[in-house]
């Protein structure tokens, strides 16, 4: 009496597995495959030779060793440079950063009208925690402003090797978000240091580099960092990954632009890692997409709900594989509205799994304003054969009004372009 039921939960369950096939894929593989250098661990894009073209920077952090070596890590930035659509060369040579460089970002920092690089180290033994690469365009360089932060008062929290000594340098930078805090007219820069549990608050200046306005004390392994208006008053607050803990950090904003910690919510995951915020249901409330760096864990979505700070709602998604010894390692997150229906969609790749994984939001519908649901999305997988994604970026490569993505990869050491198929 109980094999229809059964049979009918089959079918509905084959039916449902299969309607990611229904729909044609968003995005295509490019076939050309740029050469940057060793492990390019992030990557930012924006136009910095001002012909209207996104330019691509990789961080090239190479292979991680013992800080006490000579050359721990990997140090330089690989900058493709764009020579029209779809036609990139590397800039020769490289821009040498400190060691083991982790985060990039591009913003205006100085006077001049054209975009800057700004990177944190993680292995900074040439004490450059921060440097800002300004792009002096016309003469077709940058020069470096390098940055230290005071670590008279650190302690180191992680790791040591059978010698009681650090396996990292602190402070460990590992995120930055760039923002104009104080509203002066200059770009500040917020920044995680996971070796020795902090958040550093830098303000921009009028001589073009960066004044440390605060550290932070946030025990539990600050790893990535976003940031937003969480309460409405005007003020930019933060919200952290805490990647040992296993908790989403709020850091409140007050009027003299001095953070403190506001509440911490436990993730579904362990290790969470990078984060991104958008509205995804189309509540008016932002929402927060967390990755989990442990493997197997899931991309959680977090809704934001009508109290300050708060998610009550949650959902879970583990891009489960019909091959059991196939992992997923989800190493970078991405949200853009990929086929401009005005709802935020999600990129992430999959190192183990070798792949791009993309959800494209078909929203919800919501019978009451008060009523909090989550959005649906359709799920999509790229095969990446060649190297192992590790980070991800977009922008309109082609100029067509559609976003692509760039993904850079591990041993092959190269980045590779996802056009995207939808058409004005």
């Amino acid at each position: 009496m109980n094999s229809c039921p059964k049979k009918f939960i089959s079918l509905f369950l084959l039916f449902l597995s299969a309607t990611t096939y229904l729909y044609p894929q968003s995005f295509s593989l490019y076939p050309q495959f740029l050469k940057v250098g060793p492990n390019p661990c992030a990557i930012a894009t924006a136009d910095l030779n001002g012909d209207g073209i996104p330019d691509i920077v990789t961080t090239d952090r190479g292979e991680m060793r013992n800080p006490r070596e000579e050359k721990p890590a990997n140090d330089e930035l690989s900058i493709l440079l764009s020579q029209g659509i779809l036609n990139y060369v590397k800039l020769h040579p490289s821009l040498k950063t400190d060691f083991a460089p982790y985060a990039i970002a591009i913003a205006n920092m100085d006077s001049l009208k054209w975009q800057d690089i700004i990177v944190v180290n993680f292995l900074a033994k040439k004490n450059q925690d921060i440097q800002i690469f300004h792009n002096l365009k016309e003469e077709n360089l940058f020069t470096v402003t390098p940055i230290k932060i005071p670590d008279d008062n650190l302690k180191y929290t992680k790791l040591t090797d059978g010698d009681e000594q650090p396996l990292f340098t602190i402070p460990g930078l590992t995120s930055l978000e760039i923002t104009d805090l104080n509203k002066d007219g200059l770009n500040d820069v917020i920044t995680t240091g996971w070796s020795s549990d902090i958040v550093a608050i830098l303000l921009g200046n009028s001589k073009e580099s960066l004044i440390l306005h605060q550290i932070i004390s946030t025990p539990g392994g600050p790893r990535s960092i976003a940031i937003h208006d969480f309460d409405n008053d005007k003020l930019t607050d933060i919200v952290v990954t805490m990647f040992n803990s296993g908790e989403l950090l709020f850091l409140k904003c007050n009027e003299e632009y001095k953070f403190y910690e506001y509440s911490r919510i436990l993730t579904r995951g362990a290790q969470p890692n990078r984060l991104s915020l958008a509205d995804f249901n189309a509540d008016g409330k932002i929402d927060i997409a967390i990755t989990h760096k442990k493997v197997n864990n899931p991309l959680e979505v977090l809704y934001g709900d009508t109290n300050p700070f708060s998610f009550r709602l949650s959902d879970s998604f583990y891009f489960n594989t019909t091959n059991p010894e196939v992992n997923i390692e989800i190493m970078d997150l991405l949200i853009s509205d990929f086929n401009n229906d005005n709802l935020p969609d999600i990129a992430v790749v999959d190192r183990k799994g070798q792949q791009l994984i993309v959800m494209i939001n078909k929203g919800v519908v919501l019978p009451k304003k008060e009523i909090i649901l989550p959005t649906s999305f359709i799920i999509e997988k790229y095969p990446i054969q060649s190297g192992k994604p590790i980070a991800i970026a977009s922008a309109d490569l082609n100029q067509d009004n559609f976003t692509d993505l760039i993904i850079s990869t591990q041993i092959t050491n190269e980045v590779v372009f996802f056009i995207n198929n939808k058409k004005k």
